[in-house]
């Protein structure tokens, strides 16, 4: 299946038929549909860069051992987390004439971009104590202004339609552009090393990925036209939290996406050290992640389908299902077989991975959508919060485990940032191969049990909408 015929895919699952139920709802233009889908190229290509480069980028480039450096980014993912709530507070409650949402993105952007450069053009420090506390506070100050872009960009989804298959198309159409982003943070590391191997090499990554972070947020700005929300007592910031939070519908779609997302932080951070210090080609890695994502784009037409067919629940399930047995295939056959073989099965993997794209951002405005129609309160800002406190957890805990699992087994990173491999002891191969594969297949299969209890059907979405009109 050809690029060309994706998009065309894509753009024809635009078309929208709406429920018979007494409302006219707008239908989507190709302008706002694809202004809203652009808009996640800088936020996947921050939230994969963050994921395949910045452990490693602290250990290899800047001399940290594994536990500081996961120190680090765990301290700056709880900040990250516990900003969220005052984010989407603040969002759902903005009175701005330009809209809830687009003032924060708007600046949000601006502010990512400045902190990314910062961060990247920073000298080297002498001190290793100089260096855990300055990059973690440039850590936490990055994850506050992706916040500031993520958590509204994110609610105005469910403010665009309430179509329970559309949802799932728009979704596909962003996804397609999320991967993108992801392609585009595999290039992190190889345009580091193009303009150089000193800190120069870095500021040129962060310039260039910045600006298509910004330009992309800016994009979704001054494309999407938000909709007006009829005014109405918003309920207290606590209660709003709390209804949340013992919605079963919204805790079982919860749980299994922050097991899957720590499953994967795992794998995108470990892939990095496994091809450099197993295979002794550091190369392969982006190749690896080129060819799970490329599979993964190319899979989502297919999810669409399947997902009309089955459902989004069962889709989920059955995609994941699929991502585990490749991570499993890897863990046991790589001891006996080339490193060119872990590439082929990890893109294969692409086709259950590219479920983890789509499937959980069609779920969440379903959720979001039936809470509106029973409180007659627009809360996507309080869903979204939670969801990315808890998906925030889940990626501190990963880097952590990485970086305190590294220590355990051994790891000798590189002495002040040397290009030179370092011979790495049988103990510490075997744990980089473990992070690999039994712990995230662990989580995966867990949370996939968890997501068997999802109850939302499209029959049981329209039940609930028809009841109410």
């Amino acid at each position: 299946m050809s690029l060309n015929s994706t998009i065309s895919q894509l753009r024809e699952l635009l078309k929208i038929r709406c429920f018979n139920l007494g409302v006219t709802m707008k239908k989507l233009s190709l302008k706002t549909s694809f202004g809203f889908a652009i808009g996640d190229i800088g936020g996947n290509l921050y939230f994969s860069l963050v994921g395949f480069i910045f452990l490693f980028y602290l250990t290899d480039e800047l001399g940290l051992s594994g536990a500081l450096a996961g120190t680090a980014m765990m301290i700056g993912k709880i900040w990250d987390a516990i900003s969220d709530p005052i984010v989407s507070s603040l969002s759902d409650r903005c009175k701005s004439k330009f809209g809830r949402r687009r003032p924060f993105i708007f600046w949000g952007a601006l502010l990512l971009f400045t902190l990314l450069v910062i961060t990247f053009s920073l000298p080297k420090f002498s001190s290793k104590v100089t260096t855990f506390i300055v990059y973690t506070i440039m850590f936490s100050l990055l994850n506050t202004s992706f916040t500031l872009v993520n958590i509204p960009y994110s609610s105005l989804q469910p403010e665009l339609t309430d179509d329970y298959n559309e949802t799932t198309k728009l979704t596909g159409l962003r996804m397609f552009f999320a991967i993108i982003g992801t392609l585009l943070a595999v290039l992190g590391r190889p345009i580091a090393e193009y303009f150089g191997t000193d800190n120069r090499g870095w500021t040129y990554m962060a310039v260039i990925l910045g600006l298509i972070m910004l330009i992309s947020s800016w994009i979704t700005v001054f494309t999407v036209e938000e909709s007006k929300i009829a005014k109405k007592k918003q309920k207290s910031v606590f209660l709003s939290f709390k209804e949340a939070l013992i919605n079963k519908e919204f805790i079982f779609a919860l749980i299994p996406w922050v097991l899957f997302v720590t499953a994967v932080t795992v794998i995108q951070t470990s892939f990095l050290y496994y091809f450099k210090y197993i295979y002794n080609k550091e190369g392969l890695f982006e190749l690896s992640l080129f060819g799970l994502i490329i599979v993964s784009l190319l899979s989502l037409p297919l999810w669409v389908i399947i997902a009309k067919r089955i459902d989004k629940g069962p889709s989920y399930i059955l995609g994941m299902s699929i991502f585990s047995i490749g991570l499993i295939l890897i863990y046991f056959l790589s001891p006996y077989s080339s490193p060119y073989t872990s590439v082929i099965i990890i893109s294969f993997s692409g086709i259950g991975f590219s479920t983890h794209y789509i499937m959980p951002n069609a779920i969440i405005p379903d959720i979001i959508e039936l809470d509106y129609i029973r409180s007659g309160i627009r809360r996507e800002g309080v869903y979204y919060s939670i969801w990315n406190f808890l998906l925030k957890l889940g990626q501190a805990l990963a880097g952590l485990v990485i970086g305190l699992t590294l220590d355990i087994v051994g790891f000798i990173p590189p002495v002040n940032g040397s290009k030179q491999i370092v011979l790495q002891s049988k103990n510490t191969l075997d744990g980089i191969a473990f992070l690999c594969g039994p712990i995230p297949v662990f989580l995966l299969i867990i949370g996939i049990l968890v997501l068997r209890k999802y109850p939302i059907s499209i029959n049981y979405y329209n039940m609930i909408k028809n009841e109410k009109y």
